[in-house]
């Protein structure tokens, strides 16, 4: 009798033990898979931070080179009426005009200042 009870002991230990090894198995596969799953998100983040900032950096390159451009306009702009006005104060100052020729000269000073 007391061997059957140990034998039936021992069966219920044994399937006990089987139990709670399929436990520790199946919370192994959870870990990796887990793991793996992390692993997966953080590389794709890591591509997502690198594409934004790639984004980032081609948008300032076009804004640069937009503020060139436009610098650049604005420069060919600035000397014309440079010439323009220098035109006007010289025929100003052959025709006696002085009182037109200081207001051109000032207007021609603020446009030569603006070219620095």
């Amino acid at each position: 009798a007391q061997l059957s009870a140990a034998e039936h002991s021992l069966s219920n230990l044994t399937r006990e033990n089987l139990g709670l090894q399929a436990t520790i198995d199946r919370m192994e596969e959870h870990h990796r898979s887990s793991v793996s799953l992390a692993r997966r998100e953080a590389e794709e983040e890591k591509r997502r931070a690198v594409r934004d900032a790639e984004l980032a950096a081609d948008e300032e390159r076009e804004a640069a080179a937009l503020a060139r451009k436009e610098s650049a306009k604005l420069t060919v702009s600035l000397r014309q009426m440079e010439r323009s006005l220098q035109k006007m104060s010289d025929e100003l100052k052959e025709a006696g005009a002085d009182a037109r020729v200081v207001s051109l000269e000032r207007q021609l000073a603020d446009v030569q200042m603006q070219l620095r």
